[in-house]
């Protein structure tokens, strides 16, 4: 199943880069898409077990009942600067305002200043407070596995390497926190957005796949075409992180997790979100027809069974006296 996914997408790629099924010009370009996902998605599994392993080191190294601080160690000697620096303003600010009348601009600008220091002391507070919320989150969601494989994986870096302490982090004077990427300043508010592996859609579609069984009907073309805009509908209503987790994970049982073999330019592309979804669809209408097709042969076999033992009850049957008796008869 996992190299026949990997063909699959790479036929695609091979298509879109004007190869066609045209003997060995295909077959070069066909291994070639093989090559290129099979690259794509083993860069993508070496950045994720980094940081699944950083994960797991960091929540090995807290002491046991002890939970995780809002203010992160190696960040508190900065906040202690911050607020060093904060109260010498604010204090600053207030001497100022013995000698002058409450009506005066300056006073009313020495007011505006002192209440901007209380602010950013609220607002760093607020910030610290969302950064404790985040970290317990995607620490929690890491170590219970369910950080998804569609993840771009510089995302997955930068976030682990914040959430683990291990990373620069930058207080401004308003009191937002922000931290280094490769030199580019990110905010709190900016922080990327991971996506989380949808376990329970799967379960959902594994239902219908089960239903199908059990129905035992024959997969004929209208039946395809029902279940598929019943497929489709429940896509559509899961939203755009659910296809990336049924393409990146490891939802069909495949033992080396390759999902459907599609590489982050196909997942995290908005303008092929519709490829991404026959891809998907392609690739589950394959299950539900084994489904189908399964519970139909099973429903006929068993059919049949049940003909044949009351056809073979109507066959009379010598009765064991008769035989009995011929026997001792000795005829």
């Amino acid at each position: 199943m996992a190299n026949q996914q990997l063909i699959n997408t790479a036929r695609r790629v091979g298509e879109s880069s004007a190869f066609r099924d045209v003997g060995e010009k295909f077959n070069v370009g066909l291994q070639k898409g093989i090559d290129s996902v099979t690259k794509a998605i083993k860069q993508r599994d070496d950045v994720r077990k980094k940081s699944d392993a950083k994960v797991a080191t960091y929540l090995d190294k807290m002491p046991d009942g002890k939970g995780l601080e809002k203010i992160p160690p190696y960040a508190k000697e900065k906040v202690a600067a911050f607020l060093s620096g904060a109260r010498d303003r604010y204090a600053k600010h207030a001497n100022s305002l013995r000698n002058l009348d409450p009506q005066d601009k300056e006073y009313q600008d020495q007011v505006m200043e002192m209440n901007k220091i209380t602010t950013s002391m609220a607002n760093l507070n607020d910030q610290f407070k969302g950064l404790l919320s985040k970290k317990t989150e995607y620490l929690t969601a890491s170590d219970e596995g369910e950080i998804s494989n569609g993840n771009k994986g510089e995302d997955i870096d930068f976030l682990s390497n914040i959430y683990t302490d291990a990373t620069d982090m930058e207080l401004s004077e308003d009191g937002n926190l922000s931290f280094n990427r490769n030199g580019t300043s990110v905010s709190m508010l900016d922080l990327p957005k991971y996506i989380r592996a949808d376990y329970d859609t799967p379960i959902a579609i594994g239902r219908m796949g089960e239903g199908l069984y059990k129905a035992g009907v024959e997969w004929t073309p209208q039946v395809e075409k029902n279940t598929e805009k019943q497929f489709r509908a429940q896509l559509r209503k899961a939203g755009r992180n659910t296809l990336i987790s049924l393409a990146a994970d490891d939802t069909l049982g495949d033992e080396d997790g390759i999902g459907l073999g599609i590489t982050n330019e196909l997942l995290h592309d908005p303008e092929r979100q519709d490829e991404l979804t026959d891809i998907i669809v392609a690739n589950y209408m394959a299950g539900f027809k084994d489904q189908a097709t399964a519970g139909y042969n099973a429903k006929n076999k068993a059919r049949d069974e049940r003909r044949q033992e009351r056809k073979d009850d109507r066959v009379p049957k010598t009765p064991n006296y008769v035989i009995d008796d011929v026997f001792l008869k000795g005829e």
